[in-house]
């Protein structure tokens, strides 16, 4: 409730919200260069001109970036999203991270008594952009020779334990590629045949940029993730376990697993998933 005994006064605003990538590591005089850049890059658009005269434009600092709330077009923020990675192509040294978000905000004083918002519609746009780092290099880490002696063959029902508990070592190790990475990739690709240009080794193989723009372009699907509450917590089932060995196919009489992913495709179709993981701080 407000001072006043009224509820506040929320508005649907669409939010653009941007971040320098390794800003933290720069020197401060580099620091001052690249956000000085930024800001006049934002400035100079045309989508941000036109909003900043109607006054249908809040812009907020972040530190080491700023967000744009515009509270008129639901469209404006992704065209000048547009024109400002249009221009960051002129500008190597700076590598931007961009999320955006429609949702309620509310107007709010800050210690300065100027105006910021608050509320769902700017935070989400923020949670947008975390996901939004520039990427690093893809790698196939299965099959290898040295995973599951490279069988990457299933059927339904079947168990794929990656790596096999047998395989030395018998896990995964993720390790941050540079100070500032925030999130992995695991992209999974299911397709009926044999993908021959993949020329498996002991190590895991990059895949060049190219490469991968193909295959999404081929058979990146949309995906739908379905959690089973009724799961959770829940350890191996005797099923699964004789599963993961081969003696049997898990059947529809068996429980679900806990997370899920629905994919759009049709029968037969080759598929590619994405599961984005979180690096924790």
């Amino acid at each position: 409730m407000g001072t006043d005994g009224q509820s506040p006064s929320y508005e649907l605003a669409s939010v653009l919200f941007m971040d320098i990538v390794s800003y933290s590591l720069r020197s401060i005089d580099d620091q001052t260069e690249v956000l000085t850049t930024l800001q006049k890059i934002v400035r100079e658009s045309a989508e941000y001109q036109q909003a900043s005269a109607k006054q249908e434009v809040l812009s907020l600092p972040t530190g080491d970036g700023m967000a744009l709330v515009f509270l008129r077009d639901p469209i404006a923020p992704a065209r000048c999203a547009l024109e400002v990675a249009k221009s960051l192509q002129s500008h190597p040294e700076l590598k931007l991270r961009m999320g955006l978000h429609q949702g309620p905000v509310r107007r709010h004083a800050d210690i300065k008594e100027d105006v910021n918002v608050v509320g769902g519609g700017i935070n989400i746009a923020q949670r947008v952009m975390d996901y939004g780092d520039a990427k690093g290099d893809a790698y196939v880490i299965f099959p290898t020779l040295r995973t599951r002696g490279g069988d990457n063959h299933v059927t339904p029902g079947m168990v794929v334990e990656i790596p096999a508990p047998s395989d030395k070592p018998s896990y995964f190790k993720v390790e941050r590629s540079r100070p500032d990475q925030i999130n992995e990739v695991l992209t999974f690709l299911i397709s009926p045949k044999p993908l021959v240009e993949l020329k498996i080794g002991r190590e895991r193989l990059k895949v060049g940029d190219d490469q991968l723009s193909r295959w999404e372009k081929q058979w990146k699907a949309k995906s739908y993730k379905l959690e089973d509450a009724a799961q959770e917590g829940k350890v191996y089932t005797l099923a699964e376990k004789e599963a993961a060995r081969g003696e049997k196919l898990l059947t529809r009489d068996d429980p679900l697993p806990q997370t899920m992913y629905r994919v759009d495709c049709k029968a037969g179709d080759a598929v590619m998933l994405e599961v984005p993981l979180k690096i924790a701080k």
